[in-house]
C-alpha cells in the first residue's frame, strides 16, 4: 500500500516512511508523537483513502472535558421502558 504523508516538518516525512513498514514501531510512533506535540496538527492519509488520522489540541481538549463531565456527575438517570408485545 502506497501512503502519502502530509507533515510540515520535512524531517517528520522521512522517518514517517523509513517506519512505516514496520508497524509496531510506526504504531509506537504516532503515540509518543501525539504525547509530544499536542499542538501539532498531524495528518496522514494513503493513496486510496484508507485512513485518514489526525491528532489536533482541540480535539484531545474536547474529549477530555467529556471525560470530566461524565465523572464530575455521578448521578445516573433511570429512564423507564415500556415493552410491548411488538417489539419483543
Amino acid at each position: 500500500m502506497d501512503v502519502t504523508f502530509s507533515t510540515e516538518v520535512p524531517w517528520l516525512l522521512f522517518v514517517f516512511q523509513s517506519l512505516y513498514t514496520s508497524h509496531l514501531l510506526f504504531l509506537r510512533l504516532l503515540v509518543w508523537l501525539r504525547r509530544q506535540l499536542r499542538a501539532v496538527s498531524l495528518i496522514f492519509v494513503s493513496k486510496g483513502g484508507d485512513f485518514i488520522l489526525s491528532f489536533k489540541k482541540s480535539l484531545n481538549l474536547k474529549i477530555a472535558r467529556q471525560e470530566r463531565h461524565l465523572t464530575d456527575n455521578p448521578k445516573i438517570e433511570e429512564v423507564p421502558v415500556k415493552l410491548r408485545k411488538e417489539n419483543l
